[in-house]
């Protein structure tokens, strides 16, 4: 499969396994927007990286947890690469170990915005976008093995949260943005449905 030319957006792109993703989407000719909330050094050099290698990328810097600048994201991304094809939700954080005992409001609140809505708020402009352009492809990223360690310890770990909360946002289903297919990580069959 080939994505010349389609521009592909990936949140949290910058290093992990957002800088993984950014790098096969630009080996299979897609233009990269590698979007990083703080490590502009990590994006500077991975956009480095694709550009040397013939890929054309760009470094967008926006908290993906603040509705705002994630919608001026998309605007930017559409702007500086003409379009937006392929959104790849992955922007995420990892607090570590912590039960609810240990874990303060401000730690929950901000584990909620980047690792739950931060999906929201990308893919609500991008969905919006991609309608108006025929379609498009939304694969939000999140680890499943938290479903099962929550029977195990009443914990909350990072990405618990956004498995819970990211069904009813890719249960959206393909019909969502026209001519798309919404993946969601989370399930094994790729299509959302139960």
């Amino acid at each position: 499969m080939r994505f010349d030319g389609k521009v592909v957006l990936v949140t949290g792109g910058s290093r992990g396994i957002g800088g993984g993703i950014s790098r096969l989407f630009g080996r299979l000719g897609a233009k990269v927007a590698v979007n990083y909330a703080r490590d502009e050094v990590a994006a500077g050099q991975l956009v480095a990286e694709l550009m040397s290698g013939g890929t054309e990328a760009e470094a967008f810097r926006a908290d993906v947890a603040d509705y705002v600048e994630a919608d001026a994201l998309v605007g930017r991304v559409v702007e500086h690469l003409g379009t937006l094809d392929v959104l790849v939700n992955n922007a995420g954080i990892n607090i570590g170990p912590a039960s609810i005992f240990e874990m303060p409001p401000a730690v929950w609140n901000r584990v909620i915005a980047t690792n739950l809505s931060s999906m929201y708020n990308v893919t609500r402009p991008a969905a919006i976008v991609m309608r108006e352009r025929g379609g498009g492809a939304i694969v939000n990223i999140a680890f499943q093995r938290y479903y099962h360690r929550r029977r195990v310890r009443f914990g909350l770990r990072g990405q618990q949260g956004r498995c819970d909360g990211l069904h009813p946002l890719s249960r959206q289903g393909p019909g969502a943005v026209r001519h798309s297919r919404e993946r969601d990580s989370t399930r094994g069959d790729g299509n959302g449905d139960d």
